[in-house]
């Protein structure tokens, strides 16, 4: 039985491009697994076509009690991490404590984490300073 692995990133630099976290990687299965929980020696960068800009709709509903109002509407156009990564858009260094490869070679909590940055910025319309993630 399996105890659980994860990953944390913190955003520390961002300019008008890019964006640069950097991220641990840990798995309890593992014996420092402590140490890797605090041991941020990743680094993800990615550029901000990324996290593209909604499109906005307007639409007006009739409410119970008969007024009518506007809401509006948030589209995210929908990004394909793969073609980032192969563009050069988005580049990993491994942590040291990556458990779990792609076939790329990269490690599998930086593509979940970069994956959950992007809903994030969906849900927020602002990029994260920092998320995790744990399975």
């Amino acid at each position: 039985m399996s105890l659980g692995f994860g990953g944390k990133c913190i955003l520390i630099s961002k300019d008008i491009d890019y964006l640069m976290f950097k991220y641990c990687s840990f798995n309890y299965n593992n014996e420092n697994s402590e140490k890797a929980q605090n041991t941020f020696d990743g680094i993800i960068i990615v550029h901000k076509d990324y996290f593209p800009k909604p499109t906005i709709s307007k639409k007006k509903i009739k409410k119970s009690n008969g007024k009518k109002v506007w809401i509006e509407k948030k589209k995210y156009p929908e990004v394909e991490l793969e073609d980032f990564i192969k563009s050069g858009k988005i580049s990993v260094e491994n942590s040291t404590h990556a458990s779990y490869l792609s076939e790329n070679g990269i490690d599998r909590i930086a593509l979940d984490l970069i994956f959950k940055l992007n809903l994030e910025y969906q849900k927020s319309g602002q990029t994260p300073d920092n998320v995790s993630v744990f399975y």
